[in-house]
């Protein structure tokens, strides 16, 4: 018989109640998928603390999958979950999201950089690609706008 892989449960929510819904669950998810849970971590919003334990023991190598029941539990804001995850991908931990089963880390953190790319502001584009499109060519190139196309 082959060994279960170990997994971590990381929770995160506002309420007592929450987190045991979460807990049951990933706790659910867990038994159905064949792994043993070595460890449970808990947070309520917007506290990280128990995030960083988990992060240390990703990086002692302590489990193999961390379960957890979205993909925006894992930071404060895109940034941080983005770090997360490529910190958690790196030390060649699973992650697997109860909620979201058909989008895997690495789809995730494509999107994720991608939705963080967007988020530069302006001040540092070069100049060329901080102007407006068809900005006073209706006066200076005789630019008809109510030319139908």
């Amino acid at each position: 018989m082959a060994e279960k892989k170990k997994a971590w449960l990381y929770l995160k929510a506002r309420t007592d109640e929450d987190l045991k819904a979460q807990k049951s669950l990933l706790l659910e998810y867990a038994d159905k998928a064949g792994y043993e849970v070595t460890e449970v971590a808990a947070d309520y919003s917007p506290s990280q603390s128990s995030l960083k334990y988990v992060r240390l023991g990703a990086a002692k190598h302590d489990f193999e999958v961390l379960l957890i029941s979205s993909w925006n539990r894992l930071g404060r804001d895109l940034s941080e979950t983005l770090d997360t995850m490529t910190e958690l991908k790196n030390q060649n931990i699973a992650v697997q999201s109860v909620k979201e089963k058909n989008l895997s880390l690495d789809r995730v953190l494509s999107i994720a950089r991608f939705a963080a790319a967007m988020q530069i502001p302006n001040e540092t584009l070069p100049e060329e690609l901080d102007e407006t499109p068809f900005e006073d060519q209706e006066e200076s190139e005789g630019f008809d706008m109510t030319q139908s196309f």
